[in-house]
This record gives C-alpha cells, structure tokens and sequence, in this order.
C-alpha cells in the first residue's frame, strides 16, 4: 500500500494559513481604490516583473496611478526610508 494520500506537515500549515485569509477576502475585494501606489525596487531581474506589471496596467483595480522606480544604490533607498517615500 502506497503513502500517496497521506497530507504532509507543510500542506497542513499552508492549508491552515490559506483557511485563516478566507474571512478577509471579502473586505479586501469590497475596499476602495488608493489614490497613489508607488513601487521602489533594485536594479535587478525581479524589478522587470513590477515595471511590467505597472506598464501593463494591472494594478489599475487597486489603485488609480501606480508607478515603479529603481533606485541605483543602497544609499538611495536608505535616503527614501528615512524620508518616507518607500
């Protein structure tokens, strides 16, 4: 007899952290659009996926202007932190 319907360790904790979202998926879909979402990320490959989200207009259901910016160094987003634009 084969173990292949026995449930893991790992999908019991993602099942029950999926289970526990369920009430707030409502609320969620029911708020109202942001006026501004801006998006800072590195001068690296998971930026490309947040500029072409933002280029392609998907996050126009959450919100009424989006926009990314990379930020070239370290220093450059220390800066925003402490100035509070990320």
């Amino acid at each position: 007899m084969s173990n292949n319907y026995l449930v893991t360790r790992r999908q019991n904790i993602v099942g029950l952290a999926a289970s526990l979202t369920l009430p707030a998926l409502p609320a969620m879909s029911m708020s109202s659009k942001i006026d501004q979402l801006s998006l800072y990320g590195p001068p690296a490959g998971p930026s490309v996926t947040l500029a072409h989200v933002v280029a392609s207009g998907r996050f126009l259901d959450i919100a009424e202007n989006a926009d990314f910016t990379a930020w070239r160094n370290p220093d450059e987003l220390r800066a925003g932190l402490i100035q509070g634009k990320f």
